[in-house]
């Protein structure tokens, strides 16, 4: 079993301690971390600067998740999302789409399975 923390609870620690994301990081990584999970959008900003600093501690992506409402625009491109995905060796991006009643998540949700 692999350790993986949450990307988002690391930047808002490192920001509450006043650390760089770089000591953060890899503090971290010496305690034994090994994957991040978080949110798309906010990584995908970072990815400049994160990505190198990844490589570099030897961390990887356990997981993403993002928020598609299909209800309002059908035709919302994930295809960007599926591409980086790619490029991390993520194979299964799970949707959990919205419903216009009840603004909540579907009860069985399918996911995509991708081809590398």
């Amino acid at each position: 079993m692999k350790i993986a923390a949450f990307y988002e609870n690391i930047k808002m620690g490192a920001g509450q301690a006043g650390k760089s994301m770089e000591n953060a990081l890899a503090q971290l990584t010496e305690a034994g971390l090994e994957n991040l999970y978080g949110n798309y959008t906010v990584i995908r900003e970072d990815l400049p600067w994160l990505k190198p600093l990844m490589k570099r501690l030897g961390l990887g992506i356990e997981g993403l998740y993002g928020f598609f409402d299909f209800s309002r625009n059908p035709e919302e491109d994930t295809t960007a999302l599926r591409e980086w995905c790619g490029l991390w060796s993520i194979r299964r991006i799970y949707t959990a789409p919205l419903t216009p009643a009840t603004s909540s998540c579907t009860a069985r949700t399918p996911s995509l399975h991708l081809k590398h």
